[in-house]
């Protein structure tokens, strides 16, 4: 499972959800890697899976004006014949998390909603050095494209993004005002789709006691079993789980029995911790 967590306030920007076309190329990475038997996602991997699953990106855009296409990718599948193969399974996914961080990073500096592939090209590029490719050059030719990029990403579901931003909002703004000791994150994790969620740390420990997932209905039985795989994790200390179907105003509270890692689930927005009922969180 790969994570990111960053403070949550209303005066800084903050992206909040993954293009579709960023867990496509995830995937495209790791089937190379596991097709070669590597034991690591190489920049090679992601450079390859960025030319072949996302064609028509800005990405390839900027490597025409540089060099050739059709020479760049043989010399990329040559790379991947000289790196070291294991007959073990490897935990591909748990190699994801830096670059996950430096796009989502590339993606405040643009001041987007959406973490584009595009800026996962430039993460990339920032860290390594790639023939000829110059990382300012690129980046300079990703802004003068952003309002193209933004508009070839509408499939977005704007309405489940919206209820995010209000929730984090909310618990943001009572943080500040010392109404809950608990601090707001918001939080990536990756397994077989990008999820995201607001979690509530305890700020001394960094503990994370409540998590909130806004769902859609269809996506209730998946949320649960993201939660247990938190629960597994120990990673995650949580007290408490909401999930919110935005659609609906439905919520549904996850109690969570430490001992045995049992859920009972329940028909409440009410956070015991918080002294809160969740839905306050939403008003204007």
């Amino acid at each position: 499972m790969c994570t990111i967590k960053a403070t949550i306030h209303p005066k800084n920007y903050m992206p909040t959800v993954f293009s579709p076309f960023v867990k496509e190329l995830l995937d495209a990475a790791i089937e190379i890697a596991t097709l070669y038997t590597h034991s690591e996602v190489k920049v090679s991997h992601f450079l390859l899976a960025l030319l072949k699953h996302h064609r028509n990106n800005y990405v390839t855009g900027y490597l025409k004006t540089k060099l050739s296409l059709v020479l760049f990718e043989r010399d990329l599948f040559r790379e991947l014949e000289t790196l070291p193969t294991t007959a073990l399974p490897a935990n591909l996914e748990a190699v994801m998390e830096k670059v996950l961080k430096d796009a989502y990073n590339e993606a405040v500096y643009f001041k987007s909603d959406i973490i584009l592939p595009e800026y996962f090209f430039l993460a990339i590029l920032k860290n390594n050095t790639i023939q000829t490719l110059d990382y300012q050059e690129a980046r300079a030719f990703v802004t003068e494209q952003q309002t193209y990029l933004i508009h070839q990403h509408q499939e977005i579901n704007w309405a489940k993004q919206a209820a995010i931003f209000q929730l984090i909002k909310g618990l943001d703004r009572l943080y500040e005002n010392q109404k809950i000791n608990l601090q707001p994150y918001l939080h990536y994790a990756m397994r077989n789709e990008i999820r995201n969620f607001v979690s509530l740390l305890d700020v001394p420990t960094q503990k994370n006691k409540i998590t909130i997932e806004i769902i859609e209905n269809i996506e209730v039985e998946q949320a649960i079993e993201q939660t247990m795989r938190f629960l597994v994790h120990r990673k995650y200390p949580i007290k408490e789980a909401f999930l919110y179907r935005y659609a609906t105003q439905e919520w549904t509270q996850i109690k969570i029995t430490a001992k045995e890692i049992i859920i009972k689930t329940e028909n409440t927005s009410c956070s015991e911790l918080l002294a809160l009922d969740l839905k306050k969180c939403f008003v204007s």
